[in-house]
């Protein structure tokens, strides 16, 4: 077994990093598959220093992840893309220890993970059978053990809700003093800029969460701009027409991958800005959200994630009576 650094820009090499989760997840029904352009291409220049790696038993790929240090993230680093066939603990020991040691030159003092970007974070620990929806992780069961055998500690458990087109039941009215809007997509770049402040503004306390440049969020909205439905992103402003608060939500395009048509969606990002949690703004969203799914045909959304600590979001969810979705963890480690 030998474990060499990859060359994201060589073919050849990329293709090795690609074929461990298509030995992964040959079987598995629920992977909705990755696209290897754009893997390589985050492995290039994903906007953080990135060094990845492959375990090889033989001329078999069996192992893989990727050590990232995103500027401003504060000496934290990231374990990303991690992907590992089953029995192979000697392989998953030596790549988290070169991604550790790669990161510890960087400068990091502690690794966090599993986290490729902002969307993929966690590892999937409950909800086995549930779909992989749009911008999720999944993985196998066996995954846990792995990060725990190498010295992880579960830092935070990430949950996800599911509702349905008739699961709002309260009658509560909406919170005085605000409203609510869909994006404007003849004005992208401001409402680039608004997204900017909001996303930094309302998530800098999260766990794991590194500040955007408005540069930096611009290219993952720009991502999902060809399969975005602008009724779904909504923002919430007050009388003097200050955006407070968003809500972020993509139709799930694994849907369409599979041949089906997408009635389904997914709320990426839900939050106010700090001093305005409890003022119903939050519910006021999802409430014109799900009204608003409802009248287009969607029959399912999922909220994830939601940090289990998080009592302002998950409060706001059980308003709607939502099932139990996947669960996550995100691990940490100290370098």
């Amino acid at each position: 077994m030998k474990i060499i650094e990859i060359d994201p820009g060589s073919s050849a090499e990329l293709t090795l990093f690609l074929e461990v989760a298509e030995a992964v997840y040959r079987s598995d029904p629920i992977w909705a598959g990755e696209d290897g352009e754009k893997v390589g291409e985050a492995l290039v220049d994903g906007g953080g220093h990135i060094t990845s790696f492959v375990a090889m038993e033989g001329d078999v790929p069996i192992a893989r992840a990727s050590a990232i240090l995103w500027p401003r993230s504060e000496c934290t680093g990231w374990i990303g893309y991690f992907e590992a066939v089953g029995s192979a603990d000697e392989a998953v020991s030596s790549i988290f220890e070169r991604c550790e040691t790669a990161l510890r030159e960087k400068g990091a003092t502690s690794i966090i993970g599993p986290k490729s970007d902002d969307l993929q974070v966690g590892l999937q620990t409950g909800g086995f059978d549930l779909p992989q929806t749009v911008a999720t992780p999944h993985n196998p069961p066996y995954y846990e053990a792995y990060f725990r055998a190498n010295g992880f500690l579960s830092r935070k458990r990430l949950l996800t809700y599911l509702f349905d087109a008739d699961s709002y039941t309260s009658h509560e009215r909406a919170p005085d003093g605000f409203n609510v809007r869909r994006i404007d997509v003849a004005r992208m770049d401001e409402e680039i800029a608004t997204y900017n402040r909001l996303n930094n503004a309302i998530f800098s306390g999260n766990f794991g969460f590194t500040p955007k440049t408005e540069e930096e969020d611009r290219k993952v909205i720009l991502r999902f701009l060809p399969f975005m439905d602008p009724d779904l992103i909504l923002f919430a402003y007050d009388e003097g027409g200050t955006d407070m608060g968003m809500l972020i939500t993509l139709p799930d395009i694994h849907q369409m991958a599979r041949g089906h048509q997408i009635d389904r969606a997914r709320i990426i990002m839900i939050g106010v800005l700090p001093g305005f949690e409890r003022k119903g703004i939050g519910s006021m969203m999802l409430t014109r959200l799900i009204a608003t799914m409802a009248d287009k045909g969607y029959v399912g959304l999922e909220a994830s994630w939601v940090q289990e600590d998080n009592l302002a979001s998950r409060e706001i969810a059980g308003r709607f009576n939502p099932r139990p979705g996947r669960e996550f963890s995100l691990f940490q480690k100290r370098l």
